[in-house]
């Protein structure tokens, strides 16, 4: 063996020794957190349906199927209720993440779905509620109903929604007068 061989093995060989021996680390090894349903890591997601109304972190962006009566006849919608205004910008920030896959999707859920689309925005108060109907459409691609529920409240929020439509040239939102 060479000189440099034994100083080599003369280093690394307690440094081995060592490190390998039980008890010789100063504390447990660092693990990843577990993966649990409580969102602690980073914080509750604003989309997951609500099991409580009382749930503070619950954001009421759940959906049901629900019968409304358009132009004489009862047809199946798809109920979104949207009460909180202050949720507006995430909800406002989702669809504009999708705008690039928005219009085969809209086409395609209308082709599997054969229902409307109810967004209602009252605030369940108690306050009058208004109805306006619209047919959000694109030709030779899709023509789905849409009801908006609302409020005084709300009224401005409305508003908001249509300018959204307005966004995409290529679909007409167009109002349904009874």
């Amino acid at each position: 063996m060479n000189r440099i061989q034994l100083l080599l093995l003369l280093f690394t060989a307690p440094l081995l020794l060592y490190s390998c021996q039980p008890g010789s680390s100063p504390g447990e090894r660092k693990k990843m957190p577990g993966l649990t349903n409580d969102n602690s890591l980073e914080g509750p997601m604003p989309f997951q349906a609500s099991t409580s109304s009382s749930d503070p972190d619950a954001f009421a962006f759940h959906t049901s199927d629900i019968d409304m009566e358009v132009g004489g006849s009862v047809q199946g919608f798809l109920y979104i209720p949207l009460p909180d205004a202050s949720n507006d910008s995430l909800a406002i920030a989702l669809l504009h993440s999708y705008k690039l896959m928005a219009m085969p999707l809209l086409k395609s859920w209308a082709a599997q779905q054969h229902q409307g689309v109810a967004i209602d925005l009252s605030g369940h108060d108690g306050a009058p509620t208004h109805r306006s109907d619209y047919t959000l459409e694109k030709a030779g691609e899709f023509s789905i109903p849409v009801a908006i529920i609302w409020d005084q409240a709300s009224a401005a929020r409305v508003d908001e929604l249509l300018s959204l439509a307005a966004e995409w040239p290529e679909v007409t939102f167009t109002s349904i007068k009874h």
